[in-house]
């Protein structure tokens, strides 16, 4: 039975191409848009709770920012989203 590696067991051992690190953090942000509506929140209300701005939250959902690893994991408790859940890759 294959075993599949995870996003993050790649990091730590080193064997990531940059392609591949930018489409997992795009699908990692569009978690974070999907939970954002699922919980019924604005951008304005996920700004308030993470500390962040308005725009800085509009520029990572629109994929032109990615986020800091502390925005990241702001943004993933106020969305109450498991940031290794976020960062699953949907093509294994």
């Amino acid at each position: 039975m294959a075993t599949s590696v995870s996003f993050l067991t790649k990091i730590e051992m080193s064997e990531v191409n940059p392609d591949e690190v930018t489409k997992n953090v795009q699908e990692a942000i569009a978690r974070l848009v999907e939970a954002r509506k699922e919980l019924g929140l604005s951008q304005y209300r996920v700004a308030q709770l993470t500390g962040l701005s308005r725009e800085s939250i509009r520029l990572i959902e629109s994929g032109r920012r990615f986020p800091s690893l502390r925005n990241f994991l702001l943004l993933c408790t106020a969305l109450e989203l498991d940031p290794a859940k976020a960062l699953e890759s949907r093509h294994k």
